[in-house]
Parts: structure tokens; sequence; C-alpha cells
């Protein structure tokens, strides 16, 4: 069933991004190439505690001035099931070394992480980490990597919440939470909505969305239990670009992004920072695993992935056997927003986020190679 709107919008003039931009609490951002010195570094690499038998990965973002250091991390274990870890830092330098803390002007945290870091070649950092709240005491080692700007084309804003985007070869798809799939063209022009119904009158939209120009596919959230074991699953559906339920199948994870490769169909799998391709009936059929710490959304540009993060709000750039090959700054990458979604529409990507008031905004950016 379709509910033509009664007016189309176009995206708003790029004289105005800077204003909108800082009604999101976040700034423009422009062109920034890394310098030498001073230090100026996106991280990716692993810890280990051997005491508490723990491991996983660290993602760092440290900019300095002088000798003050200012950064964010995440810390995700990957022996245990633990939440995430995300935190500001500030710290400083002496010549090689570095010492960072909690950032408290940013945030009361009420606990204390440090972390003591010596610079290696390229840049690269060694050092150690220290969270006594919850019990780490680890060695880390991390690497740089090569650095980019999404540049900002156009945007187009929506006074609704969006939880996910897909292109269907000519449009693109906004999953709304109160507002079916919208569809506007690649100049960002409302052109449709569109409901999908699971049952009677349910309708229903997904927060992981992908497309192979044909059908679409998102899925439902499934948890299955017993002998007091719950395993989370997703039923991945499939339907047309009418709205139409035409199949239905289960795949073993619960999934929190989608992608297509036009042949076969890509899950991120929550929580684990795996990508896993399957078939039309579910059955998983290779396995990859990312080595990035808080991934929320996939997208496949034919070549490659791409995978955005939910705190550290970059892209990432991901050849076919998982590794990370760039990480491009997005905007509003330090606003008080929340990522929705990356798509790309064969030129551009569409990167939708979320603020505090559930309106949102997407982007359409343009990358390097």
């Amino acid at each position: 069933m379709h509910m033509k709107p009664t007016n189309k919008v176009p995206l708003l003039p790029m004289l105005v991004v800077a204003s909108m931009l800082a009604q999101l609490g976040c700034e423009e951002k422009s062109s920034r190439p890394v310098p030498v010195e001073p230090y100026k570094a996106v991280l990716l690499g692993t810890y280990a505690d051997d005491g508490q038998g723990d491991w996983g990965v660290i993602m760092l973002d440290i900019d300095s001035e002088d000798e003050t250091l200012t950064g964010e991390a995440v810390i995700r274990s990957r022996a245990h099931d633990d939440p995430f870890l995300h935190v500001y830092l500030k710290g400083s330098m002496d010549g090689e070394d570095m010492e960072l803390d909690l950032d408290t002007d940013k945030v009361p945290y009420q606990y204390e992480l440090t972390i003591l870091a010596t610079k290696g070649p390229g840049d690269d950092l060694a050092g150690a980490i220290s969270y006594p709240a919850g019990g780490l005491e680890a060695e880390f080692e991390a690497s740089v990597l090569e650095q980019a700007d999404a540049q900002v084309q156009d945007f187009v804003d929506l006074d609704i919440s969006s939880k996910g985007l897909a292109f269907d070869g000519e449009d693109i798809w906004v999953s709304t939470i109160t507002s079916d799939y919208v569809i506007m063209n690649l100049e960002g022009v409302f052109e449709d909505t569109v409901v999908v119904l699971l049952w009677e009158e349910a309708h229903w939209t997904s927060d992981a969305l992908t497309s192979d120009g044909t059908h679409l596919w998102g899925h439902l959230p499934v948890t299955v239990g017993g002998g007091g074991v719950a395993l989370n699953q997703s039923e991945i559906k499939e339907f047309t670009k009418e709205g139409m339920v035409v199949d239905s199948f289960r795949i073993p994870h619960r999934t929190t992004g989608l992608a297509s490769d036009g042949e076969f169909l890509w899950s991120l799998k929550a929580e684990s920072d795996s990508l896993f391709r399957f078939d039309g009936e579910g059955a998983i059929q290779e396995g990859i695993e990312l080595p990035l710490p808080d991934l929320v959304d996939i997208d496949y540009d034919g070549a490659h992935f791409w995978g955005i993060g939910w705190f550290m709000k970059r892209l990432y750039k991901i050849d076919g056997a998982g590794e990370v090959l760039r990480v491009y700054h997005l905007p509003c990458e330090g606003g008080n927003v929340f990522p929705s979604g990356i798509v790309f529409d064969g030129e551009h990507f569409w990167y939708g986020v979320n603020t505090v008031y559930l309106d949102s905004r997407v982007y359409k950016v343009a990358v390097g190679p």
C-alpha cells in the first residue's frame, strides 16, 4: 500500500549546512590532513590481560596540541561477554611517551582508567591499560589507520527517527520507527511511503536493511530459549518494492546490519564483530572476523565492505579478509547523535543519524579512493 505525500521537499541548500550542524550539537568538518607533528592518529589494536584471561580489541582516536592530548577510546572484550567501554580521554606527552586519563571535564566519570603508551615506528602505540573498576590490567598494541574525511555533498532533515537505510537501485529507503519506510530519490526529494504488513495491521520496519536492486531484506528479532538458555536470532524477511513479503527464513544469530553482494546476503552479527554470508535458506556459507569494536551497520560497494561505528562514529573501508584499509571522519562524529545506517548508491554514501529529540538527518557524502 502506498501513501503518496502531498509535498516534495528538496534537499536544503549547502549555505545552511553550518547552522544546521550547530543545531545538532556538532560542527561541520573541513578537510584535515594528518600531520606528523603534533601527534594525531586513529589506532586499532588488541589488548591482553593474562592474569584475568581477558583479551579483546581497543580503538583510539588521539589528537594533540603542543603537549596536551585529547581523544576517545573503545575497549571491548572478546574473551568475556562484557559491555563496551567507551571513554573520553585527556593527557600529556613527554617525548615519545604519553599518559591518558579520563576526561572528567567532558563526562563526570565515577571510576578511573589510565593508558600509558609509547610511540613506536609510524606513530604506532604500545603500552598498558589500567581499569581497576573492571579488574583490567592489560598490555596493548595498536597500529595507525590511514585517515581521510567524508565530504558532505548534501543532507536532508526528517522529523521522524530513522533506524535503517537501503538503496534499491533507484531510490534511498529510510526505515523509521513510526512512519514505515520513507522513499526519497538521489536528490533527496521525498517520493513515497511504503507500508510492510507482517500480519493483519501489524506494520513492520527493520533496523537492518539491504537490497539487491530488485527486492529488499530486513529482520525481525527473535529469541528462542529452553533449559535456562536463550538464543538471540533474526527472522529475515524478503519483500518487494511495493511492500509485499515474499519469503522468510531464520539465521542463527541476531543481526545488526545486512548487505547484499548481488548474489548472497551478508549479516553483521550483533555483539561479535563478525560478518557471515548466508544463502536463501539461512545457512551460513562463510564467516569473516572484523577487528573493529563497535560496528553497528554495514554495506557493500561491489569490492569492499563499509561499516560505521556506534560510539566512535567513523566510516571504515574493509577488504574481503576483514582488514581495515582506511577510516573516514563523518559529520557530527563528536555530536550528541546516534548512527542509524550507512548505504552506498553507486557513487555516494548516505549516512543517517538520530538526535536525542527523535528527529534525524541523512547526509550524502563522498569519500576518496
